[in-house]
C-alpha cells in the first residue's frame, strides 16, 4: 500500500480527492447505510462491517476499515496471570470517519506481535476483525489512560493473537480514507505557539499540548544504546511558525520516525495533537517530544494550517536558516553597493527586532575603524574549537559536537581551531560592538591560519593588533535575523576587512 501523497494546499477547504469538506457527512451517511445492507464478500459468516460510530460493548463479528493515524512499536509487559512470563503488545489508532478514531491495542506471542506490527503503517488502510469491545470507563484504562492516546470514541478494541486479524484493506474507494489523514482530530485553533511555548517556560514542563508548525528540517535517524543495554533511535526535528524560527521535537519511537521520510522542509505544516513538552536542562530551552499520546496529522485542512503554510512560503531562506549558517560562507561582494554608518547599522539591528518575520538579511559596506579589536586577550577570546565534520562548536567541558546532526563517523576526530572573535567598529555616528568576524576572513586579515596564531606570542599578537586598530577599514559586513528562543535576535558578521583607500572613504562619508 502506498503512503498518501502530501496534500496540495492549492483548495483551502477541499479535500485531496477534490471533495468538499460540507459533502463529508452526507459521504459517511451513505456508506454506512450501504454496509449495514451489504455483507463483505471476503466473510461469508455474519460479519458486516461496523463503523466505531456503531460499537456497543461486547458486539460480536466486529469488522471495522479505517486507516492508521498513529502506531507504536511492539513492547513487552510483565503478565499478570505469569509473572515470569513476558506478554506483546502493540497499538495502534483507527479512524474511519471525520469525527470518529479509536486507539486498539493487539496481544500476542513475540513472534506474532512482531509480524503483525510489520505488517502496516500510518497511512495505511486495514481491516480489522473480531476485536474484544471494551468501555473506557475500566478501572484498567483509567490506570493507562497516560500512556494512550485521547480518542474520540467511549470505547477501545483489544485483539488476541487467537481470535483476532488486521489486515490491509484492498478496496477501491481508497481516496475516501486517504482524506481522513488530513482532517484534524482537534478543533483547529486548538494549539499553542511556539512563542506561547517559550513564554511560558517550564510552567508547561511535563505537559502535553498541541502544536501546529511548519517543518524546519529533519535530522538524521541516531542509533542510541541505553545504560541497560536496549537500542533505541532518536530523530531531531526543527519546526517553526510564524511567531518563533526554530524549536526542537523530538521522536523515539520508529513507527512515528517512519513518518518524517516523508515531511519537506517549508511545505509540509505538521498538528501535534497531545505532544510531551520538556525543558531541555543541557540546551537551556524548550523542547517537545512525541510520545505514546502524540498524534501526528500532516497537513490538516484548516484555516489556520494554510495561513502557516502561506507565511513558509513567504519566509527566505536567509531568514530562516540565518542562525544555522557558518562563518566561512562565500559571498559576491562586488554586489554590494549601500554604503553604511555605524549609526544606520544600528538603527537597521532595531528594526529588525521590532518586526520579527518581515525582515530580509541585509549585506552592506561599513566605513569605520576598529576601537575594540583584542587579539591579544585570552586565545578563547580570538579562536574556537570546530567540530571537523560539520564546522560547529566543540564544547569544551565534553568535547564533544554541539549538533545534533553531526555524522557520527567522523564525530571522534580531534576538533579544528578556527577564528571566531567579537569586535567594535567605530566612526563619526557611533559604535557597533558584538560584530562577528571568524574563518577566512581572519585568515585574510592577519595573514595566518588559527592553529598558526595559537602558537604566536605576546608580542607578535600585539604587533598584528596594532596594524588596524584605529586605522580607517572597509568592512563588508552581513546583518541578519536571528530567532533564538529568547525572542528575535541579530547578528552582525564581518564578511571582509580591508585598510580602506582614503579617497573612496572620503567620498562615501560625505
Amino acid at each position: 500500500m502506498a503512503w498518501a501523497e502530501p496534500f496540495n494546499f492549492g483548495t483551502q477547504g477541499a479535500w485531496p480527492d477534490g471533495t468538499s469538506v460540507g459533502d463529508i457527512s452526507v459521504q459517511n451517511m451513505t456508506r454506512k447505510k450501504a454496509n449495514r445492507e451489504n455483507c463483505n464478500s471476503s466473510n461469508s459468516d455474519q460479519t458486516i462491517r461496523t463503523f466505531i460510530a456503531d460499537l456497543s460493548p461486547h458486539l460480536p463479528n466486529v469488522m471495522l476499515i479505517g486507516i492508521v493515524l498513529a502506531k507504536q512499536s511492539p513492547r513487552s509487559v510483565v503478565s499478570r496471570k505469569y509473572p515470569n512470563t513476558p506478554r506483546y503488545v502493540f497499538s495502534f489508532v483507527l479512524r474511519d470517519s471525520v469525527t470518529d478514531f479509536i486507539h486498539i491495542s493487539c496481544w500476542g506471542s513475540e513472534a506474532y506481535i512482531k509480524e503483525l506490527a510489520t505488517g502496516f503503517k500510518v497511512s495505511d488502510i486495514v481491516v480489522v476483525s473480531n476485536p474484544m469491545v471494551q468501555a473506557k470507563q475500566s478501572s484498567d484504562y483509567e490506570a493507562e489512560e497516560k500512556y494512550k492516546p485521547s480518542t474520540s470514541s467511549s470505547f477501545q478494541l483489544s485483539l488476541s493473537e487467537n481470535h483476532s486479524s488486521v489486515k490491509l484493506y484492498t478496496g477501491t474507494d481508497v481516496d475516501q480514507f486517504q482524506s481522513l489523514l488530513h482532517q484534524s482530530i482537534k478543533e483547529a485553533n486548538d494549539y499553542y505557539t511556539l512563542e506561547d511555548v517559550i513564554a511560558n517556560g517550564q510552567d508547561l514542563n511535563g505537559h502535553h499540548i498541541n502544536l501546529l508548525v511548519l517543518v524546519k528540517s529533519v535530522g538524521n535517524v541516531k542509533d542510541i544504546v541505553t545504560k541497560d543495554g536496549r537500542s533505541i533511535h532518536r530523530c531531531e526535528v526543527k519546526v517553526f511558525d510564524d511567531t518563533t524560527l526554530n524549536f526542537s521535537i523530538i521522536l523515539w519511537d520508529m513507527s512515528a520516525i517512519e513518518q518524517t521520510y516523508f515531511w519537506i522542509p517549508k511545505d509540509t505544516v505538521l498538528f501535534f495533537a497531545d505532544v510531551l513538552i520538556k525543558f531541555d536542562s543541557f540546551r537551556m530551552c524548550m523542547t517537545a517530544t512525541v510520545d505514546s499520546k502524540t498524534i501526528i496529522i500532516s497537513n490538516p485542512d484548516s484555516p489556520e494550517a494554510h495561513s502557516l503554510y502561506r507565511y513558509g512560503k513567504g519566509c527566505s531562506d536567509d531568514v530562516l536558516f540565518g542562525s544555522d549558517n557558518l562563518p566561512n560562507q562565500d559571498f559576491d561582494l562586488s554586489s554590494v553597493q549601500d554604503v553604511y554608518t555605524a549609526l544606520n547599522l544600528i538603527l537597521k539591528c532595531e528594526e529588525m527586532k521590532m518586526y520579527p518575520g518581515q525582515q530580509t538579511v541585509v549585506h552592506c559596506i561599513v566605513f569605520a575603524a576598529f576601537t575594540n579589536f583584542n587579539i591579544d586577550g585570552p586565545l578563547n577570546n580570538v579562536v574556537s574549537q570546530r567540530c571537523a565534520s560539520c564546522k560547529r562548536r566543540v564544547n569544551l567541558e565534553t568535547g564533544f559536537c554541539n549538533n545534533s546532526e553531526c555524522n557520527m563517523e567522523t564525530a571522534n576526530e580531534l576538533p579544528v581551531p578556527t577564528f571566531d572573535m567579537s569586535v567594535t567598529i567605530s566612526d563619526h555616528t557611533g559604535s557597533v560592538t558584538n560584530c562577528r568576524m571568524g574563518g577566512s576572513v581572519c585568515e585574510r586579515l592577519l595573514e595566518c591560519t588559527a592553529t598558526d596564531f595559537t602558537m604566536m606570542n605576546d608580542r607578535q599578537k600585539t604587533e598584528k593588533k596594532w596594524k588596524y586598530l584605529l586605522e580607517m577599514c572597509k568592512f563588508y559586513v552581513k546583518i541578519s535575523p536571528v530567532m533564538r528562543d529568547s525572542g528575535q535576535e541579530v547578528t552582525i558578521r564581518v564578511l571582509s576587512c580591508s585598510i580602506a583607500d582614503e579617497k573612496e572613504a572620503a567620498n562615501c562619508l560625505q
